[in-house]
């Protein structure tokens, strides 16, 4: 009992993260990362510190699906993803909004 138990917040820690990540790139998504916002621009609140936001748009994207398909293009998505994720202190957040 105790390991169905155990099984069991397992799998429910899992399907929260899945919630709350991009299915493409295991990055956050929209959900996750205004919470992280909010709790950010709280603490801003309480005690000055800075706080940044930095948004990305990969222009023409469309054009990469349309002329290598989707595949291709969710390939550079993932590494766009890496690299950034890769780039960032691990306190901070790498999140994906837009379906492109």
């Amino acid at each position: 009992q105790f390991l169905v138990i155990a099984d069991n917040r397992r799998l429910l820690g899992k399907v929260a993260d899945q919630a709350l990540r991009d299915p493409l790139t295991g990055l956050a998504n929209r959900t996750l990362f205004q919470d992280r916002l909010s709790h950010a621009v709280y603490l801003h609140q309480r005690q000055p510190m800075a706080v940044a936001v930095l948004l990305m748009d990969l222009d023409q994207f469309r054009a990469v699906n349309d002329n290598y398909g989707h595949p291709a293009g969710d390939a550079i998505l993932v590494r766009v993803a890496e690299r950034l994720a890769g780039a960032v202190h691990s306190t901070n957040t790498v999140a994906r909004f837009g379906a492109d």
